[in-house]
């Protein structure tokens, strides 16, 4: 490659672009990289406020499933009898996780993991976002 474009433009590596070029080449990128970063901290921070305004519903479905599974019973025998429960714990604990709502849990847990990656992803965009350059 470098032999091609040497015996067809020779006198290519002589040639400077003007300083104004230069210029206007970086400025451009760099109002690419702000234009970016505003798009992501968009984007994530709608994300956080769906995750947000839908934790609460997600919550509320949660506990319905803890009530209608009866899983309730079993952790409030924990507060109220748990010394009696100490030498049946294994058969208890398999007993608690069987009767615990899964998706309910795994619907709360995705909401909040989605809610504080968006809120860490708009902090680390947000510098980049209002980026005064000149």
């Amino acid at each position: 490659m470098d032999k091609n474009h040497k015996k067809f433009l020779p006198g290519l590596a002589n040639i400077i672009p003007p300083r104004e070029v230069y210029h206007h080449i970086l400025f451009r990128i760099e109002t690419e990289r702000v234009r970016s970063a505003r798009i992501r901290l968009a984007l994530f921070s709608t994300a956080s406020l769906l995750a947000g305004a839908a934790f609460y519903p997600a919550f509320q479905y949660a506990l319905q499933g803890i009530y209608r599974s009866g899983s309730y019973e079993y952790i409030s025998l924990i507060f109220s009898d748990g010394t009696a429960l100490l030498p049946y714990w294994k058969e208890f604990f398999f007993t608690l996780i069987d009767a615990l709502p899964v998706f309910e849990i795994a619907l709360i847990l995705t909401l909040a993991l989605v809610f504080l990656e968006s809120i860490k992803l708009s902090v680390k965009n947000m510098p980049r976002a209002f980026y005064q350059f000149n």
